[in-house]
């Protein structure tokens, strides 16, 4: 059996809060979701002639997969100009992953004598886990209105690095594990008061 998930858009939501001088902490909200595709294939033992192994023939699954990050993470923010800063941020991640599952497969007979052919029935599940990795970014804010006002609003562009593990149950109580994150980047818009 192989797995395959492309990349996809992603919702990111966040804040921060200065603390000292440039320093600021914050967390970001991340979720991902989409939809891989699942390609099993097996070989099915002759029922009479024990030395000749039949192919079943191969299905495709459409398997869910969503991910739920928090990105807790401190930055220092650098401020060349008036306008616009840069913050390098660094910080742990706690995932929740939805992972569909091949969960049963069954072989049946597709005949009689001389068994040649056998079908393959494929069932899915879910599972859903936690996990903990890190993240590290890279912000760029440029504010289009001027300091002295109370509410000030900018646009901004993000490069964010993430990587964790979770684990999930599988066949035998042997576990498998699906390695969640990556490269997220993204625009929007900034309010600073």
């Amino acid at each position: 059996m192989s797995e395959e998930f492309g990349g996809t858009a992603h919702v990111d939501a966040g804040g921060a809060l200065r603390l000292w001088r440039e320093l600021e902490i914050g967390a970001s909200y991340t979720q991902v979701g989409r939809s891989g595709t699942a390609l099993v294939t097996g070989a099915v033992p002759h029922p009479l002639d024990t030395g000749r192994d039949r192919t079943a023939p191969a299905r495709t699954l459409s398997l869910p997969h969503r991910q739920r990050a928090t990105h807790v993470y401190a930055a220092w923010r650098f401020r060349p100009s008036g306008m616009w800063s840069l913050a390098f941020s660094a910080g742990p991640t706690y995932f929740n992953l939805r992972q569909g599952v091949v969960a049963n497969l069954t072989a049946s007979e597709a005949g009689g004598p001389p068994f040649a052919d056998v079908d393959l029935r494929v069932d899915s599940g879910e599972h859903t886990r936690n996990g903990v990795g890190f993240n590290a970014g890279l912000d760029v804010t440029v504010m289009l209105t001027p300091a002295r006002q109370a509410l000030k609003l900018g646009v901004g562009y993000f490069v964010r690095l993430t990587l964790g593990s979770v684990d999930t149950p599988s066949d035998a109580g042997a576990q498998s594990t699906y390695y969640v994150g990556g490269v997220q980047t993204g625009a929007g818009l900034r309010v600073r008061f």
